[in-house]
């Protein structure tokens, strides 16, 4: 089953870019496979997102 991509546009501050740009190629990776990765772990640490899988998962709201 092919998966597709979406590509998404987002604004960042010249001080953003130039952190981005020395990190990914630090890491020896583009800025977009940077940005994914580190999205995904955010999201997985929140409970967003399987990290097995990479795929969203229902979060569960607790209201207090």
């Amino acid at each position: 089953m092919p998966t597709t991509k979406k590509r998404i546009m987002f604004q960042a501050s010249d001080k953003l870019d130039e952190a981005l740009k020395a990190c990914a190629g630090d890491e020896d990776r583009s800025i977009s496979s940077l940005i994914v990765s580190v999205m995904s772990e955010y999201l997985a640490s929140k409970g967003y997102l399987d990290e097995k899988k990479s795929a969203p998962m229902k979060k569960t709201v607790h209201k207090t």
